[in-house]
C-alpha cells in the first residue's frame, strides 16, 4: 500500500517532552528526521507527507519521547494514516459576528468533513459540511450560529455522499404545522401536501435549505387554504 502522508501525535503529557521521529533507525537528540516539543497544554503533532524530495514514506518509522521535566513522564502517542478509518479531530473554535469558525491542523491534499450535535447524548452526529480538501497545514470551516448545534468535531475522510434523510417531528404550533428533519448540508427540499388519500400532491413554493443539516418548514396556512383540514406532507429532494 502506498500512503501519501502519516501523522504522529504526542498528547496527554504531564511534563514537557520532545517527540522525535526517524525512518529506518532509532532517533536520537542529534540524529532524527523531524521533531517537536510539547507540554500538558500543547500536544505535539508531526505530519510527514510525500513531496519531490520524499516521494515515498513507506517503511519502518521509529519514535522517541524525551522527558524534559521532573519525575516520571506519562503520555499518549498515536500514528495515523489519512483516511484510514475516520480519525476524529477536535478543532479550535472561534465565535464572531454570528458565525462559528472551526480550525484544525491538516495535511495538504487530505479530505475532512465537519459534524455536529445538539446534545452530547444524541445517538448520532449530523454531517454539516461537504468534503473539505485541505490546501494548507491549517484548515478553517465556518457555519452560522443557529442555536441548535452545540457540539462540533472534524472527521478525517470523505463526507458521506448520500447520508440518510431522517424525519424527526411534525408539530402543531400557534403559527402552523412545523416539520423538522435532518439531511446533508447542501441538500435542497420542497414540501408537498395533500388533504386526501389517494393523494393529489400540491407543492409549496418555498425552497428549504440548511447550513447545519437541521431542516425546518412551517405550513402557516397561507399557501394551503388555512389550517383546519386534515393534511399529509412529503419531502421532495431537489436536484
Amino acid at each position: 500500500q502506498t500512503n501519501a502522508a502519516v501523522r504522529f501525535d504526542l498528547y496527554n503529557l504531564n511534563n514537557p517532552a520532545d517527540l522525535l521521529i526517524q525512518r529506518g533507525a532509532l532517533p536520537t537528540p542529534v540524529n532524527y528526521f523531524d521533531g517537536g516539543s510539547g507540554d500538558s497544554a500543547y500536544p505535539v503533532s508531526i505530519t510527514v507527507a510525500t513531496n519531490d524530495s520524499l516521494p515515498d514514506i513507506n517503511g519502518d518509522w521509529y519514535l522517541a519521547v524525551n522527558n524534559d521535566g521532573p519525575g516520571d513522564l506519562t503520555f499518549t502517542i498515536r500514528a495515523s494514516l489519512p483516511g484510514s478509518g475516520g480519525v476524529i479531530i477536535n478543532p479550535q473554535l472561534l465565535i464572531t459576528n454570528g458565525t462559528i469558525c472551526l480550525s484544525w491542523s491538516s495535511v495538504v491534499g487530505v479530505n475532512y468533513y465537519v459534524e455536529s450535535k445538539t446534545n452530547l447524548t444524541d445517538p448520532t452526529w449530523t454531517v454539516i459540511s461537504p468534503t473539505i480538501t485541505a490546501s494548507d497545514i491549517t484548515t478553517t470551516f465556518c457555519v452560522p450560529i443557529t442555536g441548535n448545534q452545540q457540539f462540533f468535531r472534524v472527521v478525517e475522510g470523505t463526507a458521506p455522499s448520500s447520508a440518510a434523510i431522517n424525519f424527526s417531528s411534525l408539530t402543531m404550533t400557534p403559527g402552523g404545522f412545523v416539520l423538522n428533519w435532518t439531511a446533508p448540508v447542501g441538500d435542497r427540499f420542497q414540501v408537498q401536501y395533500t388533504t386526501n388519500l389517494p393523494p393529489v400532491w400540491i407543492t409549496f413554493t418555498n425552497q428549504v435549505t440548511s447550513a447545519t443539516g437541521n431542516f425546518a418548514f412551517t405550513d402557516d396556512g397561507s399557501q394551503s387554504g388555512g389550517l383546519s383540514a386534515l393534511r399529509f406532507y412529503r419531502l421532495i429532494l431537489m436536484p
